[in-house]
């Protein structure tokens, strides 16, 4: 029996990859419609002069940054393998990035503005992308939480440094700030500032034990 429960879950995780190789690549979208129907309905809606990109590239971008991750340190890469309910951090902390700008466009609708679209998509979303997904309560939890703080500035994190870290997702919550930022690189967002941020998430990396 617990064969068969690892061999399920193996075939999920590569289903998982898979489905977040066909977004960042931009193939097979009858997938993507309904995998990522929330992302895909965002073509053409760009949010505001801080970003480059509409948020369905902004999207693959920031997944493309994190896959291109040139210095993380290999206990950082080992820590990602860790299973959460026999999917690793790895394709879950993919699956965060996925979804998360994925309430901007609904907020929009709704009030004409996208900040705190994070607590949105929590509200809004979450579940149902948990089902579709097939994700367990604990990989629900996790991914929620890493979409939640996404926005927090490592920068400046105050208060928010120990509410992190006692989520449990303070390495997840950095490398998705930083790939979110080298996602944006626009015309108000300085090369200075992405300097920075990588500075900082590189440093923390570090000094995480």
């Amino acid at each position: 029996m617990h064969n068969i429960i690892s061999s399920r879950k193996e075939a999920q995780e590569v289903k998982l990859r898979k489905l977040v190789d066909y977004l960042v690549t931009d193939t097979k979208e009858r997938i993507l419609n309904l995998a990522f129907p929330e992302i895909l309905e965002q073509r053409w809606f760009w949010k505001w002069r801080f970003h480059k990109w509409d948020v369905f590239d902004h999207t693959r971008q920031t997944i493309m940054n994190y896959q291109a991750m040139d210095f993380l340190p290999e206990r950082i890469k080992e820590f990602l393998k860790i299973r959460i309910d026999g999917i690793s951090k790895n394709t879950l902390l993919s699956i965060a990035m996925a979804f998360h700008d994925s309430w901007k466009l609904s907020q929009f609708r709704l009030n004409w503005r996208s900040r705190w679209h994070a607590e949105y998509t929590i509200a809004n979303q979450i579940d149902a992308i948990a089902d579709r997904f097939h994700l367990t309560e604990n990989q629900k939890e996790f991914i929620w939480n890493i979409i939640r703080y996404h926005d927090v500035p490592p920068e400046n994190m105050g208060i928010f440094e120990e509410i992190i870290k006692a989520k449990g997702i303070f390495i997840e919550y950095l490398i998705i700030a930083y790939c979110d930022m080298y996602a944006t690189m626009g015309i108000e967002c300085t090369k200075e500032e992405l300097y920075k941020r990588r500075e900082v998430v590189e440093r923390k990396l570090q000094e995480v034990r």
